[in-house]
């Protein structure tokens, strides 16, 4: 039988994420040092199957022939978020974020074994070593201690808010965005029990500064309801942790992408107003508060 296919994404790992029988299936792939990877992001589906069928694809098989490990999973497909986001009004991009949102809150609703909860407590335990390697071994940030500062002041709250099994991969280029405006997470090779707020970080500085409208329906649409001032802090002081140490490590790379990854650091300082309001100035702008309205208004 002859499969047609569409490349969706190829990640920095290596993996290749395609769909397959118009869009009905997805297959993930990867080479070498990709296999494990692509054994994690099976795993993951099956989690996220279980918290949110609809939002979710079903692994089916898991195979490796070679050099080739493969994955295959049934669900529809659809258009990556982030070519969504880039034509869709105002209140289209909130909605689909709510979507998204309420997608991230039904796998973060999960329980965690006992031991889970523990590797849950030892990756957060692990980020001070992470930060270490950033003054150590990466390249410095202008102003990084506005960074610094804030996570220092504040270390004793720098605990896990929520222990959860995390998505690890919130941002506009691993979810999807179908026909009928409804949303996939795509699966997941860095889900692993950690702290909710890391999730929130990642889009602090992966989505943000291009796409406010949207990361704010993700908040939005994962509580709910009234959202907790503690949510908040974590979320700052995880936001300062990924300033540095993911944002650096994204930039040793190239002098080009220390150059785009210093902006971006300033950017994420300048959200939280040098990390002294804890809740982001995208968040609070009157540009959300009409696309939300908006959205309501036309029950989206």
């Amino acid at each position: 039988m002859l499969l047609t296919y569409r490349p969706l994404l190829k990640t920095p790992s290596g993996l290749e994420y395609l769909l397959l029988a118009q869009g009905t299936m997805l297959s993930v792939q990867g080479e070498g040092a990709a296999a494990g990877r692509v054994r994690q992001a099976y795993a993951s589906a099956a989690f996220m199957q279980r918290a949110d069928p609809d939002s979710a694809f079903a692994p089916l098989s898991l195979s490796q022939k070679g050099g080739l490990c493969s994955a295959l999973f049934s669900g529809q497909g659809g258009g990556l978020l982030r070519e969504f986001l880039k034509r869709a009004p105002p209140a289209a991009q909130y909605a689909a974020g709510r979507r998204a949102g309420r997608a991230l809150r039904a796998l973060h609703s999960l329980p965690l074994e006992e031991a889970e909860l523990k590797l849950a407590e030892k990756h957060q335990a692990g980020f001070m070593e992470k930060l270490a390697s950033y003054l150590g071994s990466m390249p410095h940030f202008r102003r990084d201690q506005v960074s610094l500062d804030a996570l220092s002041e504040r270390y004793d709250h720098f605990k896990c808010w929520k222990k959860v099994r995390r998505y690890g991969q919130l941002r506009d280029d691993r979810i999807l965005v179908r026909a009928d405006s409804t949303v996939a997470l795509l699966p997941s090779a860095s889900c692993a029990p950690g702290d909710a707020c890391e999730d929130f970080a990642l889009l602090e500085c992966q989505c943000a500064g291009l796409y406010p409208l949207c990361c704010a329906g993700i908040i939005d649409g994962y509580f709910q309801g009234a959202i907790p001032p503690a949510f908040w802090v974590s979320f700052a002081l995880q936001s300062a942790f990924y300033s540095l140490w993911r944002l650096g490590r994204m930039a040793q790379s190239s002098r080009r992408a220390f150059v785009i990854m210093q902006s971006e650091h300033e950017r994420v300082c300048a959200d939280f107003e040098d990390f002294k309001k804890p809740v982001p100035s995208w968040y609070r702008a009157e540009s959300v508060k009409k696309a939300r309205q908006a959205a309501n208004a036309k029950g989206l």
